[in-house]
């Protein structure tokens, strides 16, 4: 099962490139899809397959065998980054030209600094379900993290909750104030 947010947002990609697709369970068994843009939206570094994909500038062969290939997609947006900006979307066909690097929200309640400021940002801790980063900003930031946002999601920093935000339309997103955590 697919949670329908996910599922809207794939076939709002996938609808801009003219690839039909009527059930979300053939969406990792079709061939056509091995160019679509939503594989660099959502972080997609590496493609496996049975069989060898058509030549592509942005997909690079890895590994190959009897029993599968292996591609790096080359144009994978990071899988958690420091938003360089934050911009609004209406709907999920907005976002099919979303820009690397932007945080894209419903509402625009949390607004960061464009210009270039010092700011480090670490991944510390990775297991299912916990994530742990350590950033330090002189500014305020906005943490994207390319995995799906769901409302029970929580975050802290220095032990005090903050709000996670639907993010890209699917994903999670933390604002992050000035200083570190």
């Amino acid at each position: 099962h697919t949670p329908k947010d996910q599922t809207l947002y794939a076939k709002a990609i996938l609808r801009r490139e003219n690839i039909g697709l009527t059930e979300m369970r053939y969406f990792s068994t079709q061939p056509n899809l091995s160019k679509s843009k939503i594989y660099d939206l959502s972080a997609v570094n590496y493609l496996l397959s049975s069989g060898s994909l058509p030549k592509s500038e942005h997909l690079e062969p890895i590994h190959k065998n009897k029993q599968f290939f292996l591609y790096r997609n080359k144009q994978a947006w990071p899988y958690f980054y420091l938003a360089d900006q934050i911009q609004s979307f209406d709907s999920y066909d907005d976002l099919y030209d979303a820009q690397k690097g932007v945080a894209y929200l419903k509402e625009e309640t949390v607004s960061i600094l464009p210009s270039p400021h010092r700011r480090e940002l670490k991944l510390i801790e990775f297991n299912y379900g916990d994530l742990k980063f350590k950033y330090s900003s002189d500014e305020n930031e906005f943490l994207v993290i390319t995995d799906a946002w769901h409302p029970y999601w929580r975050a802290r920093i220095n032990n005090v909750e903050t709000k996670v935000f639907k993010t890209n339309g699917i994903f999670k997103g933390v604002p992050l104030p000035p200083g570190e955590g």
